[in-house]
């Protein structure tokens, strides 16, 4: 899967691209169903969060779904489309050049599963904590797009909600080569914003904790480790059971040495 860098230029390159590949499709339905690709309603409503984008001057990454362009130009042709690529827009990225469709599904993807309860809460923490920095504009899935205020390399702690209720703290530095270092806590022990930016600890931190690191330069994804959560055993089956998405990046990968 590859996201798209959200902006009028992106959008038209990747636009230009989808024409040129698939030559007997009218360009309003590339754009229908390039907006359903991206998750959004309609092309007009796009173009409006485009527009935000551009304003705020945060870069974003968008995930591309393949079978819903498909399903909407199928749609709007009232029929289905033949010689369908499921993989177009992974595609398309060769023909591109640039910051405009990124790679969120490294080779190493098929290794990594998160089939034990232990794996998808890891999994759950990390992806939360990352959307928040995001969402809080910490910083960006950019490389080297760090925006938090620093101070001798001492990273940055935040604070945010995982699955609509539970108190959680995040902390976010630079571990170099573009890649960032992720901690998170939930139901933080009182000293946990001390503790959270400490590799390894645990329940000094929170009732559940976790580390990882976030990808930014060969693409946008978590590189994969699993082990490092500690979690009170009542509370794992909660935390493995929380429906968290990535914004805009991908959830698993081997770890980068």
């Amino acid at each position: 899967m590859v996201a798209l860098n959200l902006n009028s230029t992106t959008l038209s390159d990747i636009k230009s691209a989808l024409r040129k590949a698939l030559p007997a499709f009218g360009s309003a339905h590339i754009s229908e169903a390039l907006a359903s690709a991206l998750g959004f309603r309609c092309n007009a409503a796009l173009r409006e969060r485009i527009a935000q984008v551009e304003r705020e001057g945060f870069p974003q990454l968008v995930l591309l779904d393949g079978n819903a362009f498909w399903g909407r130009l199928a749609n709007l042709r009232g029929s289905a489309a033949t010689n369908v690529d499921e993989e177009i827009f992974d595609t398309l990225k060769a023909d591109l050049s640039g910051y405009v469709l990124v790679t969120t599904r490294p080779s190493s993807v098929r290794q990594i599963g998160y089939s034990s309860a232990r794996a998808q809460g890891w999994r759950n923490l990390m992806i939360a904590a990352v959307n928040a920095g995001l969402a809080q504009k910490h910083f960006s899935l950019k490389p080297g797009d760090n925006r938090w205020p620093t101070t001798q390399n001492q990273g940055h702690v935040y604070e945010f909600i995982f699955d609509n209720e539970i108190e959680a703290i995040g902390y976010v530095n630079d571990a170099g080569w573009d890649e960032l270092t992720i901690h998170v806590a939930l139901w933080p022990a009182r000293d946990g914003r001390k503790f959270v930016r400490t590799v390894n600890a645990g329940f000094y931190a929170g009732e559940a904790y976790a580390t990882g690191w976030l990808e930014r330069r060969s693409g946008a994804w978590l590189q994969s480790s699993p082990d490092s959560l500690r979690c009170r055993k009542k509370l794992l089956s909660r935390i493995a059971g929380a429906t968290v998405a990535p914004s805009g990046f991908g959830d698993r990968g081997k770890v980068i040495l």
